[in-house]
């Protein structure tokens, strides 16, 4: 967990289920008594978003506001994983996918963030000319 200034962030990297699931409850459990708060802003999400990553129990403890995932178009693992971006939506948690948006930025400020991407604010139109509507993986 990154803290800049008042923004929050958890960087999961490729931990998956056998992190977050076994003894994740437990872990999750110590340090809320030990007076840690594992709440974040922004997180990304694990593995690319796998099957193996974002198990419910991790989203309800973390309990972000925004998470990114970073993946590429067509992969041959189809990261980030349908049921997994649902999960997120079911916990109205707003995902931002390298797929559809390119590179991803994080602005951080002392009371707020920004996330900009390079598709929607930077990229000239010519991109969504080339490779049509946004979409991801499915």
């Amino acid at each position: 967990l990154e803290t800049d200034g008042g923004v929050r962030v958890l960087l999961t990297g490729d931990m998956g289920v056998a992190g977050e699931g076994q003894g994740v409850q437990q872990e999750v459990q110590r340090l809320v008594e030990n007076g840690n708060d594992i709440r974040a802003d922004i997180m990304t999400i694990s593995h690319h978003g796998s099957r193996s990553s974002s198990t419910l129990a991790f989203l309800v403890a973390v309990q972000a506001q925004a998470a990114l995932v970073s993946a590429g178009r067509f992969n041959q693992w189809r990261h980030p994983r349908a049921a997994i971006l649902a999960r997120y939506q079911q916990q109205q948690i707003p995902v931002w996918n390298t797929i559809d948006n390119g590179q991803i930025s994080v602005h951080s400020f002392p009371d707020r963030y920004q996330i900009l991407t390079h598709r929607r604010n930077l990229s000239p139109v010519w991109y969504r000319q080339l490779f049509g509507a946004l979409r991801s993986n499915g």
